[in-house]
């Protein structure tokens, strides 16, 4: 019965929140259609004075005023959101909403976190020691010492989600089995290995200076060494040549039999951390260096026990501090976007009780436009191997669009042993840590769907740089599915009942980058059934002399190559069934006349609008802005050179950036 009337009251508040809060509703206001904004947008926006041809971002975005689309929808979901939590109670049904209600009470108490809470909760529930709660001063008593090895110390915290410090530990899915997890070890973000003194600021005057001196001094010598690991030339199984900070998380390792590694040191951290007290010797782990791992624990080892454990405990509060100082409300708001974004979203979907519907019209969207990629690839016949046909039919015909909105009785399930207090913020956010953690190293011993929480609750694996923390589709490479938000459809990326050309030159193109990108160099490796093959099919195996030369293992371009595919993909399957709207013209209010082949283009580029391109969301800060995002594929597709009368291509300008491999001499 009290289950019964939670869900009454609940269903009661979210229709009061739908009223407040429900699809974004200008054109019934206005009586204005969101088609028409667009026009509008797209007519402030542009400067039609610009040639179009040498620079279309500033053609279409020079005169751009206010915030891009991604942060306006990110606002709207963070003001939501925000409604959403306050709604939420005590009683709240399913379970899952009072975990929710609890972690975000718990959150909104505490302004201003201190580090020494955190260790006191783990000192009453885990029975912890920490050299930073002991006074060792007191005359009279013997100096305390830890009564732990700092290996257990380092294991124990890892279960806590600390990680990144002398090594990485991780679960990732097999080459040879997507559905099956092995163990990766990896060398440490280099960056976290700057100044100490820096680091240790954010922990206040916690730690006194000579202490922090000692630290200072061990932790330089640890970055001098881990450096001279990844320089050394006899260190040749990095496969890389360090480049940058961030350079060694990328690389790949080699699967090693756990009993080939000859590291008992290793043996027993496995053992602590999975909590078992025998390993299969056989066990596969991905080792990033072996060499690394070895002889980082003999520099290691040369150390005393009481300093590396009291530079472990002082690293872990760092890690927990980092991201955790003044509370405001909306501090909540972005940590639980974070952590609990699957609860977000099916709430959304409560909410808002038209998008089974459009949810219907975007997986038609996306099947149109995987029917257009299929009959790309069945043009290429005659000149692509037919084992490298067939192996990219498999993959296109098993790609899935997994929309984003799970059915309570799953995530009962899967949230069902996470259980908060309104009265615990530094408990509750252990507690999450180690959730997270335990659902990661499940896959060790459990097999899951490809669409299951325990996928999609994860970044992917082995995602590149460009992975935003924005409701965008997500390809999932080793699972061959795209993730779709259902916080994406809304304005002002989608709306009801809004025109195919705008659909398909927004949200079409997010999905078709999505879906191109699964072809490019760096996945198309990957089959259907998620299994990484070290060389396509119809390829020869690659000889010494080749390799140096061949560029099949450079991804560089990878990021124009998936922006170039997935517009033309968006625009041809737009154009297949629409091609008697392309030549319309229509007059904007800037009495510009404009063909509506053009406006496809024009509306693309609103994505990447921006008041400096260099600092939108979705640009790469490195070398490829929002500037370059709109400017570099679209000089290099031949659609859009056509529909603005720009001039053809060269072969060498088409090649540059296209998707699908060239034949090779090497191809059968």
């Amino acid at each position: 019965m009290r289950k019964i009337v939670g869900l009454v009251a609940f269903a009661w508040r979210f229709l009061l929140l739908s009223s407040i809060y429900g699809p974004f509703n200008t054109a019934a206001q206005s009586g204005v259609s969101f088609d028409e904004r667009r026009l509008q947008q797209i007519s402030q926006s542009m400067n039609p004075k610009l040639k179009m041809c040498g620079d279309f971002y500033s053609y279409a975005c020079e005169n751009w005023q206010g915030p891009e689309l991604i942060k306006i929808l990110e606002e709207k979901i963070q003001g939501d959101t925000l409604e959403i939590l306050e709604q939420l109670y005590r009683a709240s049904e399913p379970k899952f909403l009072r975990e929710l209600y609890q972690y975000y009470e718990a959150y909104k108490e505490v302004e201003n976190p201190q580090p020494m809470e955190y260790l006191k909760w783990l000192r009453v529930y885990e029975n912890m020691e920490w050299s930073l709660m002991e006074n060792k001063t007191l005359s009279g008593e013997k100096p305390w010492k830890w009564n732990v090895d700092w290996l257990e110390l380092l294991a124990k915290l890892r279960q806590f989600g600390f990680n990144d410090l002398f090594f990485q530990e991780d679960v990732i899915q097999s080459k040879e089995d997507p559905y099956k997890g092995v163990v990766e070890l990896k060398i440490p973000d280099l960056s976290y290995l700057y100044d100490f003194e820096q680091q240790v600021y954010i922990l206040g005057d916690l730690i006194d200076e000579s202490l922090v001196e000692s630290l200072a001094e061990f932790q330089a010598d640890l970055s001098k060494i881990t450096l001279e690991l990844v320089h050394s030339e006899e260190s040749d199984d990095f496969n890389y040549r360090y480049l940058d900070m961030a350079s060694s998380s990328r690389v790949e390792g080699k699967l090693v039999a756990l009993k080939d590694l000859y590291m008992p040191w290793l043996n027993k951290y496995l053992q602590l951390i999975l909590q078992q007290t025998t390993l299969d010797p056989n066990m596969q782990i991905q080792v990033q260096s072996v060499k690394y791992l070895k002889r980082i624990y003999s520099f290691l080892s040369k150390y005393d026990n009481q300093m590396l454990c009291d530079y472990i405990q002082i690293k872990f509060l760092i890690f927990l501090m980092k991201d955790d100082r003044i509370h405001y409300k909306m501090d909540a708001v972005n940590n639980i976007r974070k952590n609990f974004p699957i609860i977000l979203q099916w709430i959304h979907g409560r909410i808002h009780k038209e998008l089974p519907r459009d949810v219907g019209v975007v997986q038609r969207l996306f099947s149109n436009l995987k029917e257009n990629f299929k009959k790309v690839l069945q043009s290429k016949a005659s000149t692509l191997p037919s084992s490298l046909l067939e192996h990219m039919m498999a993959k296109l015909n098993t790609l899935e669009l997994v929309v984003l909105d799970k059915s309570p009785m799953e995530l009962e399930f899967y949230y069902g042993s996470l259980s908060f207090l309104s009265t615990e913020y530094y408990g509750n956010r252990l507690r999450l840590n180690r959730f997270k953690f335990q659902k990661q190293h499940s896959k060790l011993h459990k097999v899951y769907p490809r669409n299951s929480l325990e996928y999609l609750d994860f970044r992917p694996s082995g995602g590149d740089k460009r992975d935003y923390p924005y409701p965008l589709p997500l390809l999932y490479p080793r699972l061959n599915i795209i993730s779709l938000p259902l916080t994406l459809l809304q304005e002002p990326f989608y709306q009801t009942n809004m025109g195919e050309l705008f659909s398909y030159s927004s949200l079409g193109y997010l999905l078709a980058h999505e879906l191109t990108k699964a072809f490019d160099s760096q996945h198309l490796k990957i089959d259907a059934q998620g299994i990484e093959h070290t060389i396509l099919p119809g390829r020869k195996p690659k000889s010494a002399e080749d390799t140096e030369d061949d560029d099949e293992d450079d991804f560089s371009k990878d990021p124009v190559i998936d922006d170039l595919a997935g517009l033309n993909l968006a625009y041809t399957t737009f154009a297949r069934d629409h091609a008697v709207i392309l030549p319309q013209v229509v007059t904007l209010p800037n009495k510009v006349a404009l063909s509506m082949e053009k406006v496809f283009f024009l509306n693309y580029a609103q994505l990447y609008c921006s008041s400096f391109c260099g600092f939108h969301p979705m640009a790469d800060f490195h070398s490829y802005d929002a500037c370059a995002r709109v400017n570099t594929p679209v000089r290099h597709s031949v659609v859009f050179r056509q529909a603005f009368s720009c001039g053809a291509l060269s072969e060498e300008d088409v090649a540059e950036f296209a998707l699908l491999p060239k034949p090779k001499g090497d191809m059968r």
